[in-house]
């Protein structure tokens, strides 16, 4: 099932089902081993089992095609008008200038950040479609056509029109509404779950499983658990356990030259009990947390993950 637009299925989705929706998923109902992949966010209202979960898809491509687009007149526009004016200059000479050496010429001289916004918006398109392939087929085809007048080719269309045409399809309804990539789920059992924002689990949290988050992962309910598994998180980890069920993973996502909170102590994992089992990696190092009835705390201090003891003392 695909869905352009925001999708709510009142009950549940069973074994070896797809959904696909460009816009926010929402499921009432369980999801039992099947596969939801949205442009926007994903929401259970009974959580899931053995599934497959991706939201946040068109979070990135709605970013690089906004800085293609830019502030009124952008760049595509902007592009469009010296390629017309310097195509009339020429006639007014008496020469011949065809339109897509006109756009060439323009972009070469005062558009020159140009090819690289339109190569940012094919990439981040591409990496879209690949697990939502109904995203934004026309404007990757304009961003494709631009791309190869920029590189020689001639066009069926004249340049210049055609970028006045991609940027009224990239401000047109919806332009202004940034797509979610929140998933919402009171717990999650053996899923694969892969975002680029936060995963917000508000019952009995995660049992094995993988959950990648570039946000924040919070199990932080009564009884919240991330037990067994592998997960990657751009964020924090707030839970009530940590562990307690096989082996623990938590890997913190960062790089080694970020100098935001990472290297100013601030807590990357908090939990009030840790479990058998955990362990936590950073990019210079990991650690196996002892299972401790008052809880621990992580930060990461020059690529390394430290504890800190008693994480209610920091609150």
């Amino acid at each position: 099932m695909v869905v352009h637009g925001d999708l709510v299925v009142a009950g549940g989705i069973g074994a070896g089902v797809g959904v696909r929706a460009t816009g926010d998923v929402r499921v009432d109902g369980p999801v039992e081993c099947a596969e939801v992949v949205a442009g926007g966010a994903v929401l259970l209202g009974a959580g899931a089992s053995g599934a497959d979960i991706r939201a946040g898809v068109a979070a990135a491509p709605a970013g690089a095609l906004g800085r293609l687009a830019g502030r009124a007149p952008g760049p595509l526009e902007a592009a469009a008008a010296s390629a017309e004016g310097l195509a009339a200059a020429a006639r007014a000479l008496g020469l011949a200038l065809v339109p897509a050496e006109a756009f060439r010429l323009a972009v070469a001289a005062r558009h020159r950040d140009l090819p690289g916004r339109l190569a940012g918006a094919e990439v981040a398109l591409l990496r879209a479609q690949e697990h939502l392939p109904e995203l934004h087929p026309g404007i990757l085809a304009a961003v494709r056509s631009l791309l190869a007048v920029l590189d020689g080719e001639a066009p069926a269309v004249a340049p210049a029109a055609l970028a006045r045409d991609l940027a009224a399809c990239i401000g047109g309804p919806g332009a202004g509404r940034r797509p979610g990539r929140v998933v919402v789920a009171p717990e999650l059992v053996g899923c694969r779950v892969h975002t680029g924002g936060h995963v917000r689990l508000t019952g009995a949290g995660a049992r094995d499983g993988e959950i990648r988050a570039g946000g924040d992962l919070m199990a932080a309910a009564p009884g919240g658990r991330v037990a067994g598994g592998s997960h990657e998180v751009g964020g924090r980890l707030v839970c009530a356990l940590l562990g307690g069920r096989g082996r623990t993973e938590v890997r913190l996502l960062g790089h080694p030259h970020d100098e935001r909170p990472l290297d100013h102590e601030a807590d990357r994992v908090r939990t009030a009990r840790v479990g058998e089992g955990v362990v936590v990696r950073a990019w210079a190092g990991a650690i196996g947390l002892d299972p401790a009835r008052d809880g621990a705390a992580v930060y990461v201090a020059r690529g390394r993950p430290l504890v800190r003891r008693s994480p209610a003392s920091r609150r």
